[in-house]
Order: C-alpha cells, then sequence, then structure tokens
C-alpha cells in the first residue's frame, strides 16, 4: 500500500513537471512571437490577436483601459510611434522571468532590447506581462512598460 502511494506521488510530480514545462514553453514562444510581430512594420491590427478583449496597458505613467475594440490598435501605434519603432527598432530579446499557473494564468518580466543610447525614446524596454490561457490560446490581460537602461535585468528584486 504505502509503494503504490509512493509510486502515486511520484507519477504526480513527474506529470505536473511535465505539463509546467509544457505551459511555460507555450508561454516563452506566445512572448516570442508578440514581440516579432510588435517589432515588425506589421499593420497595428495585427496584434489584436495577441490580447484578450479589454487588456489593460500601462505605458510609462500612462495608463490605458478601455472595451472599445480599437484599443489595442491605438495603443500599438502610438507605442511604436512614442519608441521610434519604425527607425530604430529593438534589437533582441530576453525573457528574465515567467511564472505559470495551474489556473491557466501566467506572469513575466520580458526585456526587449535595444543597444544604448542617451535618447529617452531609444532605450530598451521591460515589459511587465499578465497573460491568461483564454479561448483561442494565450493572451495578454496587462501589459506595462517602462524603458530601462539594462539589457538584461527588469527588476532587482
Amino acid at each position: 500500500m504505502q509503494v503504490s502511494k509512493a509510486l502515486l506521488v511520484v507519477i504526480f510530480i513527474a506529470f505536473s513537471s511535465e505539463v509546467y514545462a509544457s505551459s511555460r514553453s507555450e508561454v516563452s514562444d506566445f512572448i516570442k512571437s508578440f514581440y516579432t510581430t510588435l517589432n515588425s512594420s506589421s499593420p497595428p491590427s495585427s496584434l489584436k490577436n495577441y490580447f484578450a478583449q479589454s487588456p489593460l496597458f500601462f505605458i510609462g505613467e500612462q495608463p490605458g483601459l478601455s472595451n472599445h475594440s480599437d484599443i489595442i490598435p491605438v495603443m500599438i501605434s502610438q507605442l511604436r510611434k512614442t519608441m521610434d519603432l519604425e527607425a530604430y527598432p529593438f534589437s533582441g530579446l530576453y525573457i528574465e522571468k515567467i511564472y505559470v499557473s495551474e489556473d491557466g494564468s501566467a506572469t513575466s518580466l520580458v526585456v526587449f532590447q535595444r543597444s544604448k543610447s542617451k535618447e529617452r525614446n531609444r532605450k530598451s524596454a521591460c515589459n511587465i506581462l499578465s497573460i491568461a490561457k483564454l479561448q483561442g490560446g494565450w493572451r495578454v490581460m496587462g501589459w506595462a512598460l517602462i524603458s530601462t537602461p539594462d539589457e538584461r535585468i527588469c527588476t532587482w528584486a
């Protein structure tokens, strides 16, 4: 009896680890795809598929919250313009942390990297993403973006 309980615990832990690794990999792939699309010259509306219907944006000190269907392309367009992405695109990304929960939610710290610059709108960007697995896959629920002088660290905590 004890052996069978121990075996069940081992199987549960192994299966849970596999599911967690799979979900973590899915979130990582989602973030990489989001980054690539954001950093491209694709129309802002092409990023709608990465977001929940009513996402929360917090870009620098400006919050953006609306249930209007155009909030996503408007925010993406403004972000690209403010950060001068057309002339000075990001050069890479570094996923600092990903936490995936059993309830289908995930949080992540991601640096969108750029070469160092003294210009305020041409710095690397620390992205704090709140992501959920909804119908249709992973979607951004909340996105906070702040510039950072470091290309590999969002937080020192």
